[in-house]
């Protein structure tokens, strides 16, 4: 199955079905960190050129932080 991602609020996302009650946004950077203190999550969102919106996740929960998955959502 594919990967989820609802920005609810300006406090709450749910990412694969794992919901975060405080998230920090920094607009200026496209970066959305979760949860607010100590994040585990960090996407940074932006474009993939002609093939639409694209959403890097780094996934700091792992042993070695590393980026776990990188989305692209065509356009249309």
């Amino acid at each position: 199955p594919a990967d989820s991602l609802k920005v609810e609020n300006d406090n709450k996302m749910t990412y694969n079905g794992e919901t975060y009650d405080s998230i920090t946004y920094v607009p200026i950077m496209y970066i959305l960190a979760a949860p607010t203190k100590k994040p585990t999550k960090v996407l940074s969102f932006g474009t993939d050129g002609k093939n639409g919106l694209a959403c890097i996740v780094t996934d700091l929960s792992l042993s070695q932080n590393r980026i776990s998955s990188v989305y692209s959502i065509p356009n249309s």
